[in-house]
């Protein structure tokens, strides 16, 4: 039995932390990449509309802040929130 748990803890924590670095890291990118393409391109259910809207008021009214695709979670922590309450005008180059 201790061969087993041996075995399972292996397969789930690697010997060497790097392996799940970047394997989280890899997993966190899909999750961004698949999110951001699902906005731009599909109607999204019910818990990815505020989402979509959150992101497209960045790209169309407030480039400057609202950086998160698939989570606000980032712009609170660094303070690049959107104010989706004001009329923000597209800066044009």
């Amino acid at each position: 039995i201790w061969y087993s748990i041996k075995v399972c803890v292996q397969i789930f924590i690697p010997e060497n932390p790097m392996i799940a670095f970047a394997a989280s890291a890899t997993l966190g990118y899909l999750n961004y990449d698949l999110t951001h393409y699902y906005l731009h391109h599909h109607a999204p259910m019910t818990g990815y509309k505020f989402l979509k809207r959150y992101h497209m008021f960045h790209h169309y009214k407030d480039p400057d802040n609202g950086y998160g695709v698939s989570t606000p979670l980032w712009d609170y922590v660094f303070g690049t929130t959107l104010d989706m309450t004001k009329n923000h005008q597209k800066k044009r180059a």
